[in-house]
């Protein structure tokens, strides 16, 4: 129920900020980052976090590519949104109680999380949102993260964001800096821990996170992102409030918006 009322919510407010018409300075618009969430895909040739999904995004020039990880039952970390795969491949298997065996036999396009690393790191900025896995012990997760990511800078090849505050603080296997709360109605909560847990910055829908906020973090030194901009409005609207990462639905789209402003040398 409060997704669908979250869903109904998102799509009002996209209606009314694709109106939105003043064009940000060509610099700013020259220096948009765009991250595409879950890939560029349409659920039926190309499916979401897999790595077509993903090879799409690095063949159309956008900067970075959202995704999504959980943990296998021997804590393998995977690339999935879901925690089965019944939406997406019409099977009801929980992921965390298939081992590194079975997920190749029951979810071939799942890419492992190294898999993921070894292609496109350092050739796109990875934005990887970890999903708290029942189960799976904090010990486990951390291994896994410090072994999939240990070629790889923080913050400045990846990002870690979580939906759960608990989740991304309990991990150290990431230094604090590059670790993004992402709000939810929980904005302030989430705006608090990145003052007291020295998180990098803060990731959020726009309707949540307002332009004093985004000021006021960007005066402490941290980060903005915000999704999902989906339209030339949103698009401008968010480089104008000075938002550092605008994560879309719609990449391929937004990111012909930016080169209609700044065409590629």
């Amino acid at each position: 129920m409060f997704d669908r009322l979250e869903n109904a919510l998102m799509q009002g407010a996209d209606a009314l900020v694709a109106r939105y018409r003043r064009p940000p300075r060509p610099e700013i618009v020259r220096d948009a980052r765009i991250v595409a969430h879950r890939g560029i895909f349409d659920n039926a040739n190309v499916f979401e976090n897999t790595l077509a999904a993903f090879d799409a995004v690095v063949a159309h020039g956008v900067w970075g590519i959202e995704c999504d990880v959980r943990w296998t039952r021997d804590g393998i970390a995977v690339i999935h949104h879901d925690p089965d795969g019944r939406r997406l491949f019409g099977r009801a298997r929980p992921i965390d109680t298939l081992d590194r065996q079975a997920m190749r036999r029951v979810y071939p396009l799942i890419p492992t999380l190294a898999a993921m690393v070894r292609r496109y790191g350092r050739k796109r900025h990875l934005m990887i949102e970890v999903k708290k896995t029942a189960g799976i012990p904090i010990a486990a997760v951390n291994r896994s993260l410090a072994a999939d990511l240990a070629g790889l800078t923080p913050g400045v090849d990846f990002h870690l964001m979580s939906l759960s505050l608990d989740f991304l603080t309990a991990i150290d296997a990431v230094p604090r800096h590059a670790c993004l709360p992402i709000a939810r109605l929980n904005v302030g909560a989430a705006s608090r821990a990145v003052a007291s847990s020295g998180f990098g910055g803060l990731t959020g829908h726009y309707t949540v996170i307002g332009r004093r906020r985004i000021a006021s973090l960007r005066r402490r030194g941290r980060s903005v992102g915000t999704g999902f901009v989906n339209s030339r409005g949103c698009l401008f609207r968010e480089l104008n409030r000075g938002v550092d990462w605008l994560f879309s639905d719609r990449p391929l789209a937004i990111q012909r918006h930016v080169e209609r402003y700044w065409p590629p040398a």
